[in-house]
């Protein structure tokens, strides 16, 4: 009855020490995972376009289960921080990132509410899944006037839930995964069509002639300096002579600007008209230079 009595104790501390192995390897159940993102820009954007400037990205996913206490089906939030504000040598310039490609999705880190579902199917221990693209967009609102330059922003990914909860931890190296957001704005300008420059002249008058009308808009960079100049400076026209010249002195700075092209016709100009009023034209030039 002694040995039997031994070799049942020794059978019971057997399978305690075995309980004990195994509730440990429970315990080291989790889900480790990465983010790969590139990095968008430099976005090409016109401050003087209406319409919002919409970039394209993705990322994927990768996650690996530590072993077979971790494996299954989860569903990982992905959430955005989302600054949204690109900066370049004190200027600033605003865009947002989105879950849709019409920018009506705002991108956060609100779990099943703003987030960026991904599901996957960890099926093995120690077997990484990574996850097909998942596309996100980039959106810069028009008409926003600021200097020429790269604004550059730092934007962060981070893993905000899972769904359900793995039985030990889910973690995401290098949280929060950040990448960056370059917008380059260029040098440019547009120019309306100046209209017509018009004299009323009368032979032998007294007095100078002065044009009206001419007027147009020059609309650049904010900040972006230019120069006009009106080509020839002057003509001919039934035998009088005029001359024309851009305003504000040949020079500006900035976006939507009016200018105008002026006239001046001396007196006492004869001409060569022989009927009770003529009119003839002579085409000019305005160039716009920045």
């Amino acid at each position: 009855m002694q040995r039997s009595i031994t070799l049942t104790l020794q059978l019971a501390r057997l399978l305690t020490a075995a309980w004990l192995v195994l509730h440990a390897c429970g315990a080291d159940a989790s889900v480790s995972c990465s983010i790969a993102v590139s990095n968008i820009g430099p976005i090409g954007y016109v401050p003087a376009t209406a319409a919002a400037n919409i970039t394209q990205s993705s990322f994927t996913l990768t996650c690996t289960p530590s072993n077979n206490g971790s494996t299954g089906i989860y569903t990982f939030q992905i959430g955005s921080a989302n600054a949204g504000v690109a900066t370049f040598g004190g200027n600033t310039l605003t865009y947002n990132v989105y879950r849709d490609s019409s920018c009506s999705l705002a991108w956060g880190t609100t779990n099943a509410t703003n987030t960026i579902g991904v599901t996957l199917n960890l099926a093995t221990a120690n077997v990484a899944v990574t996850s097909a693209a998942q596309n996100f967009w980039a959106c810069v609102p028009g008409l926003q006037s600021k200097p020429a330059g790269t604004y550059v922003d730092t934007d962060s990914l981070t893993l905000t839930g899972t769904a359900p909860n793995p039985p030990g931890s889910a973690t995401l190296a290098g949280s929060p995964k950040t990448f960056t957001v370059s917008i380059l704005t260029p040098a440019t300008c547009s120019v309306t069509t100046p209209s017509t420059v018009s004299f009323s002249y009368t032979s032998f008058q007294a007095g100078i002639a002065s044009a009206s009308g001419g007027a147009f808009n020059v609309n650049c960079t904010s900040t972006l300096p230019y120069t006009m100049s009106v080509s020839p400076t002057g003509g001919t026209l039934l035998g009088l002579n005029y001359t024309v010249s851009v305003s504000a002195g040949g020079t500006g700075t900035g976006a939507n600007q009016a200018q105008t092209v002026s006239g001046s016709m001396a007196a006492g100009q004869a001409g060569t008209c022989s009927t009770a009023g003529c009119m003839a034209s002579n085409p000019h030039t305005v160039t716009v230079s920045y």
